[in-house]
């Protein structure tokens, strides 16, 4: 997994690094597992303690967006829409200048895969297509926050696959007292 803290969660996929985790910290955990050749993609954020409430404000901003977009996703709906249903909530909560990524991603024998969910991609989404949902606010210098979730399509909606992790942001050391 990659585990981003603080400032240098505001870069996804940042290189690892030596910084240590201070209090208000976002925490973003990024993992990929592979089993029988298949591959699955989960981020989630945590906070060392209480968020500034900045940080609270962007992950409120990001879990909307996330949750419309599987609201949204479903076999016929273009990879474009889906973006922009995700980009309009954090544009609209005041950090769209920090969703600097596409909204998701396929995934399956490769972790990341077409069909790619940005704002430029016209592809209908298909039923048995396993995407994700993932969107993100970095704000430089301060803190990332995403949420992704493994979603399988299907033409009444979708199915969440990685339903079984929580998605609030829950103090690390709370959750995972081993930590302290």
């Amino acid at each position: 997994p990659m585990i981003q803290s603080g400032p240098n969660g505001a870069v996804p996929h940042n290189p690892t690094g030596t910084r240590v985790l201070q209090a208000g910290d976002n925490v973003v955990v990024d993992s990929v597992i592979t089993v029988d050749g298949f591959n699955n993609d989960l981020t989630r954020t945590y906070a060392v303690g209480q968020p500034s409430p900045r940080a609270r404000a962007a992950y409120q901003a990001v879990r909307e967006a996330h949750d419309a977009a599987i609201a949204a996703a479903r076999a016929g709906v273009e990879c474009r829409q889906l973006d922009r249903v995700a980009r309009e909530i954090i544009t609209k909560a005041g950090f769209g200048e920090f969703f600097t990524h596409r909204l998701g991603h396929g995934m399956g024998i490769e972790c990341h895969e077409p069909p790619y969910l940005h704002g430029a991609n016209p592809e209908k989404l298909r039923a048995g297509m396993c995407v994700t949902i993932e969107p993100g606010v970095y704000v430089p210098g301060e803190f990332g926050v995403r949420i992704e979730d493994d979603v399988l399509i299907s033409d009444g909606g979708c199915e969440v696959v990685s339903r079984d992790l929580p998605t609030d942001m829950t103090d690390a050391f709370d959750r995972h007292p081993g930590l302290s």
